[in-house]
């Protein structure tokens, strides 16, 4: 159990927009849908009537991510890479997509997906993307409180072989550029979004940090 920021007895604030980072969200929790633009949309029905008898539960059914449209170019560099299988590679939002052009369809990593055969990935926004030598395993970074970096195989989207691997704790604010050592791929290199611009070395296979520098 966990209480968000800005909450009474675990419940948002809904006078306050909160992403799943700001939340310190586990895994699987369903961001509400909170804020005065969601709110200053929305109208209770003419014929709404609250019956005591009735549960006003969550519905059954759930979201199948289908498609992500959209791409993150206003503000990135660098986003959009060929896959070793000549697949289109690129983030957007909190997705790391892989696009298939012959079969016209599309594989994903993203937090808390709804869809089985969707790996663990960003919690927020990506702001940037790395290729490895191999041209299979993708590294890519986030915006929030303790921004994420993600390394996904885009071989394996549905993470069962070769789950991601999620590094986290150094950077502040987002991570803002990334790129894997030329010596096939043994590290990575990140920059955050702090007023020094830290940098720091992983051995990502290892889920080690090496170095920093501020």
């Amino acid at each position: 159990e966990f209480e968000p920021l800005n909450a009474s007895e675990g419940v948002p604030n809904p006078y306050k927009n909160h992403s799943l980072a700001e939340l310190k969200a586990k895994r699987g929790y369903k961001a509400p849908i909170v804020g005065r633009p969601v709110m200053g949309q929305m109208r209770v029905p003419s014929n709404f009537k609250v019956s005591i008898k009735e549960t006003y539960e969550a519905c059954k059914q759930r979201l199948k991510i289908d498609w992500v449209n959209g791409y993150r170019g206003w503000d990135t560099h660098q986003n959009l890479f060929y896959t070793q299988g000549h697949r289109v590679a690129f983030h957007c939002a909190a997705f790391g997509v892989v696009y298939d052009r012959a079969s016209n369809t599309q594989a994903f990593v993203t937090d808390n997906p709804e869809s089985e055969g969707v790996a663990e990935g960003n919690t927020d926004d990506t702001l940037c993307m790395a290729r490895h030598p191999n041209k299979s395993i993708f590294a890519t970074g986030e915006i929030g409180l303790r921004p994420k970096i993600v390394i996904w195989d885009s071989a394996d989207m549905g993470g069962t072989k070769s789950p991601p691997i999620i590094l986290e704790g150094f950077h502040q604010r987002a991570v803002v550029a990334l790129c894997f050592s030329a010596n096939e791929g043994a590290y990575l290199a990140s920059v955050g979004q702090d007023n020094d611009h830290s940098v720091a070395i992983y051995d990502w296979r290892k889920e080690e940090l090496l170095a920093t520098y501020s």
